[in-house]
Parts: C-alpha cells; structure tokens; sequence
C-alpha cells in the first residue's frame, strides 16, 4: 500500500491542505507545532477511523484534539492510496452526528463498503492496535505498547495454522473465558435459587410435622372421649323412677276407664241389680276395653325407648364421623410430607441442568488448555523467525555489533552479550531505542499479510548519535515500501544526500 495524497478539508489546525507523497522514503521536515503530528493522526484516522470519546480522559483523545472549531460538521478530509495495482479514494467525516465514509476505485467507479470490511481488506487485514505498535512510531515512544503481545500471539498461531490471518487466539480464548463466566454465573444462580427452594421446602416440613401433630392427639383425645352405649345402661333407665314416671304419664285412657268400669260394674252385681251372666259377659267387655288401653300403652312406651336409644346411637355416629375427618386430615398431611421430603431429595442432588453446564464449564477449561498447550507447540519454529527477523535488523543498524535478539512471552526484547542475556534496562538510552526500532519492525512484518504497508515514523532517530542514524537510515532506504519520514532537523536529509539514498522531500 502506498500513499498517494491526503487532503485535509477542515482536520485541527488545517484547512483544505492538500499533500502529496512518493512511493519509497519520504522525509516530511516541520519546525515544532507546525502540524507533523496532526498529519500523522489524520492518516491514522483515515485508515482505521475515528470515534467521539466519552467519559473522563475524552479531551485528549484525537477527535477531540482535532475536531475544528468552526463549522464542525465539516470534520472532513480524502486519502488517495493504491494497493494491489489499482487506485482508491476514501473520503471521511469524522463529525459524530453526521459521519460518513465513501471507498470508490478510481479506476472503474466501483464503491466498495467500509462497513462491510473492504477497507480493512484492502488493508491486509491489520488492526489499528497492530499497526500502532509496530509500523507508527511517535515521537519519544521507541517502545510498542503491550497490545502487541496479544498481535504476535495471534499472528504466529495464524502462520502457524492457517496462514491466513483468519484465526485469533486471543480472541477465541477471550470468547471461551467469557462462556465459561457466564456459566459460572448460571451455575451460582441455580445453586442459589435451589438453596432458597429448599429453605422454603424446610420450612414448610417444620409446619406440616407440627400440623400433623396436632391432628394425632386431637385424634387421640377423641378416642378417650368416645363410650359407645351398652343393653345394660338402657334397662337401667327404664327401671329407674324416671322412667316409671314416664311410663305413668304415658298411660293409655282405655285401659283406665276399663278398669273404673269394671270395679264400678262389680259393685253393681254386689248390689244384685243384674243376674251373674249379664255381670260377667259386661266384665269380658271392660277386661277387654282394659287390655287394649295396657296394650296401647306399652306401645307408646316401646316408642319412647326407642327414641331415646336412636338419641344415643346419632351422639355416637357424630364421633365417629368426627375421627374420621381427623384421620383424612392427618393422612392428607402425610402425604403433603412424603412430597415434600421427596422434593428436598431431589433438590440435594445435582440437577441435569445443572450437570449439563458443569460439563460445558469443563469442555471449554479443556479447549482453553488445548488452545494454549497447541498455540506453545505450534509458535515455536514461527518464534524463532521472528527472533532471526529482529537480530538481522538489530544487527544492521548496530553496525554488527549485536546480532542474537529472543524474545521473553510478553515479546520484551532480550540480547545476547558474550554468555550472557541482557535485558533494555542494561543498555544506553540510544541503544534500548535501535533495539525497540527492530522489534517492532521485525513484528511489523509478521503481523503484515500480502499487502506492505507504509512506516509512519515520528522523530525516530532522536537519541540516535550520527552514526546510528545512518546505519538505521540505510536500513529504512533498502526496504521496497513506502516510509514517511516526520523531523524537525535536518540531519536527516543530509545523512540520505550524503548516503546517496533516494527520498522525497517536503517542508511543512
């Protein structure tokens, strides 16, 4: 990829600023505030876009910084760049309310769609966190920030499984830590939620067991208090003077007036008024008017006694019908119990959901293993170039002096001196910043796919004394891609005529 022309419609401190740059080296020379770094963050903004912070830290952050402030819907600018053999316009409006963006191929008219990737397919597929630490080097930060340990993780697994940047380990790694969060949360909410059941299911138990207890001594107590009636007890009341008295008012009219009859109709015959045959057919007569009165006594007594008894047996059935409604009651609650003790059983063990989320959980702490144990193995051999790409550029660049350059698992440059490996800390300001400048140029190529893409390099060779610039600088003029070169001094341009290296030149 190469940078053809940026125009700058209204971007910070410029207003329709239109620049032009040449494939190879380009040395952009500005005194300082003359705009070297608002060019940079437009083509940054160009490339990967530019969003509206929000929150605390907002005002530094680029949109803010270079949002104009006249006509700020007008936050606007084109980057003309070609790629692949064909030519592309982008044009962008960073201002939040109305943003857009437009990707046409020169060539032909064809719009293609940032939205949907083809920019960042045009871009080779590299992060803005990629290109940042390695190809954009800003003034006074040699070293790469520490997302480019998660890049190179990512990158050599890609070459080392696919080969074509579609496979990211750490996102695939971040994507199964958050599945397996998020079933831990699960489990934690139906551990708690079967904890709350079976609180509930306890207290009830406590409840039905109490009820339950109740119901057995009232059904106790109603046992002792039931005396089912006797033959004896019911003779005696009928011998008793109150039933005899009973028996008295219950007498029968006809059996009284046959007898008052028949002891007046027997003084009659002692007075000898009437013959001894009328005497006693008339006593037949009143004997007979007297036993029917006896016998319709007896009944009406025989009816009474009989009341009185089914009095007795109703009192009995209302106890017994009475026990049987505890007893109902009392299995009702038993059964309520069973229930529930079968319920906290089942609650005790381990739910099939629940044994089906323990078993997710364990299949992705598995594939996590088996991605990293894999990403170790596989990273191994692609290591080690990336170890040989950052020694040949060191070496270079330190005129032979160092050429072993390994890399920690966070990708901290390591040098080997004599025996010894010796980490940044035990180097010369100078010399920490050429071994920086060949990591991340080594990384850059790595993290590169088909496309080469161009150096952005801010005040690169600050701490550098001469003779290391020129090294680094010969270094840069051998690479076939484009570099745009910001400084403030001209030592620079007079290092590349004295070299003899070819570059373009621009002054801000």
């Amino acid at each position: 990829m190469e940078i053809r022309e940026i125009h700058m419609k209204n971007f910070g401190k410029f207003r329709d600023k239109k620049m032009t740059f040449s494939p190879g080296l380009n040395v952009i020379y500005g005194e300082n505030e003359s705009g070297k770094t608002t060019i940079q963050n437009f083509i940054m903004g160009m490339m990967f876009g530019m969003e509206k912070p929000r929150g605390r830290g907002s005002q530094n952050a680029p949109y803010e910084k270079y949002e104009p402030w006249e006509a700020p819907a007008y936050y606007e600018g084109t980057l003309r760049f070609s790629t692949g053999g064909q030519e592309f316009c982008l044009e962008r409006n960073f201002y939040h309310k109305e943003k857009t963006e437009r990707l046409v191929n020169v060539r032909d008219g064809e719009e293609l769609s940032v939205a949907q990737g083809d920019l960042q397919m045009l871009l080779g597929g590299i992060s803005r966190d990629a290109y940042e630490n390695t190809f954009l080097i800003r003034q006074e930060q040699p070293k790469p920030g520490t997302a480019l340990k998660d890049c190179l993780d990512d990158e050599l697994q890609n070459l080392a499984k696919t080969g074509d940047g579609s496979f990211q380990l750490s996102k695939v790694l971040q994507h199964l830590q958050t599945e397996r969060k998020n079933l831990t949360a699960q489990l934690k909410e139906l551990e708690k939620d079967r904890t709350h059941q079976l609180e509930v299911l306890q207290a009830e138990e406590k409840v039905l067991a109490g009820q339950q207890e109740q119901l057995r001594e009232r059904m106790d107590r109603q046992r002792q208090g039931m005396k089912p009636p006797k033959s004896g007890i019911r003779a005696e009341r009928r011998r008793s003077p109150e039933n005899e008295m009973a028996q008295m008012r219950y007498f029968h009219p006809a059996a009284a007036l046959g007898l008052v009859l028949s002891l007046a109709w027997f003084l009659v015959w002692r007075q000898g008024t009437v013959s001894l045959p009328l005497w006693l057919v008339g006593q037949i007569v009143l004997l007979i008017v007297f036993i029917a009165g006896l016998r319709a006594t007896a009944k009406k007594a025989s009816r009474r006694e009989t009341a009185d008894t089914v009095v007795v047996d109703t009192e009995y059935e209302k106890q017994q019908a009475v026990l049987q409604v505890l007893g109902e009651e009392f299995r009702e609650k038993e059964m309520e119990l069973e229930n529930n003790r079968s319920r906290q059983k089942e609650l005790q063990s381990v739910t099939g959901e629940m044994k089906a989320l323990y078993a997710k959980q364990q299949a992705i702490s598995l594939a996590e293993e088996t991605l990293v144990s894999l990403a170790a193995q596989g990273g191994k051999e692609n290591a080690g170039l990336l170890n040989a790409a950052a020694a040949e550029i060191f070496g270079q660049i330190t005129n032979g002096k160092y050429r072993d350059v390994t890399f920690s698992k966070t990708y901290e440059p390591q040098v080997m001196v004599g025996e010894k490996r010796r980490n940044p800390k035990d180097f010369s300001g100078g010399t920490v910043q050429q071994l920086y400048f060949a990591t991340r140029m080594a990384a850059g190529k790595f993290l590169e796919k088909e496309e080469e893409l161009p150096f952005l390099l801010d005040e690169p060779f600050a701490g550098y004394d001469s003779n290391r610039m020129s090294e680094a600088l010969q270094w840069l003029g051998g690479q076939e891609r484009q570099i745009l070169l910001f400084t403030c001094q001209e030592r620079e341009k007079e290092c590349l005529e004295e070299l003899q290296l070819p570059f373009s030149y621009t002054e801000l």
